[in-house]
């Protein structure tokens, strides 16, 4: 029999599942992982296909449906509801198109420094023109991999450590480009998703849209790229305050 005391302690218990960012793995989230279990919370990451240290991989196999699956396949397999789903940059992407795909398993998507997914657009289409041509040039000249910033580019990002920048240079992998370069595809708009955006001062041109039409949460935080790493505590905090608002 269940004692009021034991409910009272799981009664404001939320599922994260955290989605990797290009390049990364499950490994970039250990920091918030670690916070979110300790208050109770029950946390998985999901590893993307083409992204782990080992083995052979057909890169042309992997599309950005198949970043959808592996984190469809990760829900189906744990039996998991009222998730509160975050993608970190692009993975927000998939982010998106899970919850469109999987709508009665997401109770809140959470955007950390995330792209937003649009329906016929990639993650290249968010950049000028000038640079998705270098991209693309980029990923020609490594045979369908987008490879990963160099340790002296990640260091232009605020906040983090000379430890962070060298921890990140040594761990990030060439990513799979077909799931950067294809379109999403959306059955609906991701407007009507409620929804949480957590990131610095944001040049995304339609959030103020999302945030007044369709009561997006929006929450600034002063950080660079990788919050995880170099404001774990707030970001944590902002989490759990996204997975509240989910039940208010």
């Amino acid at each position: 029999m269940t004692s009021t005391n034991h409910r009272a302690t799981h009664a404001g218990r939320s599922t994260f599942v955290l989605l990797p960012g290009a390049w990364s793995g499950p490994w970039a989230w250990e920091p918030i992982h670690t916070r979110l279990t300790r208050r109770g919370h029950r946390v998985l990451t999901v590893s993307f296909s083409g992204l782990q240290p080992r083995g052979d991989v057909d890169v042309d196999a992997v599309t950005l449906q198949t970043h959808v699956d592996d984190t469809l396949s990760t829900i189906a397999r744990h039996g998991l509801t009222d998730i509160v789903l975050v993608g970190h940059s692009y993975s927000g992407l998939v982010a998106g198109m899970v919850t469109d795909q999987a709508p009665r398993h997401i109770v809140r998507t959470v955007y950390v420094e995330g792209f937003l997914a649009r329906d016929g657009e990639s993650l290249l289409d968010a950049f000028g023109a000038e640079q998705k041509a270098l991209e693309l040039r980029d990923i020609r000249a490594n045979d369908g991999w987008w490879p990963p910033p160099s340790a002296a580019a990640i260091a232009q990002e605020p906040d983090l450590t000379s430890a962070h920048v060298q921890w990140l240079a040594t761990k990030l992998l060439p990513h799979p480009a077909r799931t950067i370069s294809e379109p999403v595809e959306l059955s609906s708009p991701i407007a009507d998703q409620p929804s949480t955006v957590i990131a610095r001062a944001h040049t995304e041109p339609h959030l103020e849209k999302l945030q007044v039409a369709h009561g997006w949460d929006v929450r600034h935080l002063e950080a660079g790229h990788w919050p995880m790493l170099s404001v774990p505590d707030r970001l944590a905090d902002l989490l759990v305050e996204a997975a509240v608002s989910r039940r208010a």
